[in-house]
């Protein structure tokens, strides 16, 4: 039984309570108490699949967190081996090397710009970037004192407290 023909069931059985009918006691009881049963079991596989499924999303956050931290610490490395490869084989009058599956060749130097101070730049060559964003928190307290904020309003969100 599912906890949407529980709810069902919960809801016949008021009608019939809400109607003149005289239950008998015990099926009343029997009745409820399968319901329950039937809930609380239902509840706490969903609670228990909820916890399951946070635990994971947490540990692979921790592990997203551990692999990106390693992915820098090997882009790191790779760039200072280059660095160095680039210094010795410039040192050396050496244009190419290693052999026809892994090797190296020192290529012609690319011009890059690089800002000194960004002050001095004239304004063309300068972007402006804006970002806008609500302060939600100050929206809040606002209506909640009772003023009204054009394009905002509070909305109520149902929530589930795992135990």
């Amino acid at each position: 039984m599912n906890l949407y023909e529980l709810a069902t069931q919960d809801a016949q059985l008021y009608e019939m309570l809400s109607n003149d009918e005289d239950i008998p006691a015990d099926q009343l009881y029997a009745i409820l108490e399968s319901s329950q049963e039937a809930i609380n079991v239902k509840a706490s596989r969903i609670a228990a699949v909820i916890k399951a499924l946070e635990a994971d999303a947490d540990k692979l956050c921790e592990m997203a967190t551990k692999y990106t931290t390693r992915a820098k610490y090997m882009h790191n490395n790779a760039d200072r081996l280059r660095e160095f490869a680039i210094s010795a084989m410039k040192s050396g009058n050496i244009t190419q090397a290693g052999d026809t599956i892994n090797g190296l060749k020192l290529m012609k130097p690319r011009a890059s710009v690089q800002i000194d101070d960004m002050d001095q730049l004239q304004d063309q060559y300068k972007r402006t970037k804006i970002d806008i964003s609500a302060d939600k928190k100050a929206i809040k307290d606002a209506i909640d004192s009772g003023v009204e904020v054009a394009g905002a309003s509070l909305r109520y969100n149902d929530s589930l407290k795992v135990l």
